[in-house]
């Protein structure tokens, strides 16, 4: 690469570490800051997907150093429903993460979703020349690509390739720090075999109504315990297994809520505004574990009604209409009363935030804790 070239690059990295920290409004980690500034992220992108208005349309857009630099996800695979498949994950929420890991040098990375081999080049930086990191990913195309980039970014404590994230990478094991930059549903007990006495694990927990990110510590053969990260945001895409299809949701029949019996209801607090809240979502995921949340437009609406879901027929359900009253459909008695009852704790809790939350994954359940109050939670 040419002095200009370099030069110009390390102007591109240094703005956006200066993005990121003004997102963050501190300073980054020194060690974080630095393989920032260090690996250039247009090695890893150079076309991205951007989306025609709210219709799942896009265009492939040849990325502009202008546009890579910024603290911003980037969509870099679509697919056959014109759903993204895999991005560029939004590089502040990427610090956080990588803070979290507290990677050091000579440790043993696996991450869990390779992309476009960006996040992976980073830790390569931080674990250092005797470090390792293992990157897995499903997607055959992916991995060919990140390869590429890794070898143009001099990424060669980095080892990438195809394997199924729900069984980990055993041939590699044991790991210092596990990574999932895809999101689960569960956490595969099979990966707690395979980290080290003390290691740590960072992972996006896909629930209905709230995404949060766990940091938790193997503190026993079976045993996770840690916190939540303080992002309420963030929802990867999901993780795949070989041959799996990708998830779609069932489309709800909305007529039928025209015909359906309904009563209007006070709650004790503003269901909405709560909603809004991780804390509380996460509550009522303990309380309602089979919870689920719907939107529905109508013409001439301005913004869709919220409904929330009790079960797989759709017909016990209440429709959120805001500043404390909802509609309540059939037999909605049993997903009032949880609601109710999340409202009642998440006050007396002091309306606690996501990283208040202790959390516990054993190889039979998970649990949630707070102020010495303990949920179970169902993934």
């Amino acid at each position: 690469m040419e002095s200009s070239a370099v030069s110009e690059t390390i102007a591109e990295c240094a703005q956006l570490v200066q993005e990121i920290e003004q997102q963050l409004g501190r300073a980054l980690q020194e060690p974080v800051r630095e393989a920032f500034l260090m690996v250039p992220r247009h090695v890893f992108v150079s076309q991205y997907y951007k989306q025609k208005g709210s219709k799942l349309e896009w265009d492939l857009v040849q990325a502009s150093h202008t546009q890579i630099y910024r603290d911003e996800p980037l969509v870099t695979q679509i697919d056959r429903r014109g759903m993204p498949s895999s991005s560029s994950s939004q590089p502040s929420v990427m610090v956080l993460q990588l803070e979290a890991l507290d990677l050091q040098e000579g440790q043993r990375i696996l991450e869990i979703g390779t992309g476009t081999g960006y996040n992976a080049a980073l830790m390569g930086r931080l674990v250092g020349k005797s470090g390792t990191v293992v990157s897995i990913d499903i997607d055959d195309g992916l991995v060919e690509e990140a390869k590429r980039h890794l070898f143009q970014a001099g990424s060669e404590n980095v080892i990438a390739t195809v394997a199924d994230g729900y069984e980990g990478y055993a041939p590699l094991a044991p790991y210092e720090r596990v990574i999932a930059t895809c999101g689960l549903h569960r956490v595969p007990r099979c990966w707690l075999a395979q980290l080290r006495p003390g290691a740590l694990l960072v992972a996006n927990i896909l629930l209905e109504l709230v995404s949060p990110i766990i940091r938790v510590k193997q503190v026993g053969t079976q045993t996770l315990k840690g916190s939540f990260l303080p992002l309420e945001d963030v929802r990867y895409m999901p993780m795949r297994q070989h041959g799996e299809e990708p998830a779609s949701r069932q489309g709800m029949r909305w007529k039928k809520y025209n015909e359906l019996p309904r009563a209007e209801v006070e709650l004790a607090g503003d269901l909405e505004a709560l909603l809004k809240q991780a804390g509380f979502a996460l509550l009522l995921h303990c309380l309602v574990p089979t919870v689920s949340s719907h939107y529905r437009w109508q013409e001439g609406d301005e913004q869709p009604k919220m409904y929330l879901l009790n079960d797989r027929s759709g017909e016990t359900a209440i429709q959120v209409l805001g500043a404390g009253t909802v509609y309540a459909y059939r037999d909605a008695e049993d997903l009032l009363n949880g609601v109710r009852q999340a409202m009642r704790v998440f006050e007396q809790l002091g309306a606690p935030a996501l990283d208040r939350f202790q959390v516990t994954i054993e190889e039979v359940q998970t649990l949630i804790e707070v102020d010495d109050q303990v949920f179970s939670l169902p993934i």
